[in-house]
């Protein structure tokens, strides 16, 4: 397991904590963080590099595998809280925004083989 990895786990983690004590933006960084965390890291072991880049819809392409229309969606939905959670005022998130996040996340994840 590389570190990448490891770190998309944690960030997961984090993202948990985050949402339980109600720092919504955070959390939905972080979940997004996890699964780019884990896919750059399923890049490196199996290619050697990874694109710079924060597109979960481009890095989940990179794996050169067939991905279904679900998890190319929970992408999509996870890929603008890289830059809104950062820069949006934090009373923009509720609570259902970071467990859409979570869901998105888990199913990515699940899906790689991650959780």
């Amino acid at each position: 397991m590389t570190e990448l990895i490891e770190k998309g786990k944690q960030s997961f983690h984090l993202a948990e904590d985050a949402l339980a004590k109600g720092y919504y933006w955070l959390s939905c960084f972080l979940f997004h963080q996890s699964v780019e965390l884990s896919l750059k890291g399923i890049l490196e072991a199996t290619k050697n590099t990874h694109p710079f880049s924060h597109n979960l819809t481009e890095l989940i392409k990179e794996l050169g595998l067939p991905v279904p229309p679900d998890i190319l969606q929970a992408c999509v939905n996870l890929n603008p809280h890289y830059i809104s959670a950062r820069y949006a005022m934090f009373s923009y998130y509720q609570r259902e925004d970071a467990e859409n996040c979570k869901k998105n996340a888990e199913v990515i994840l699940k899906w790689l083989k991650i959780f």
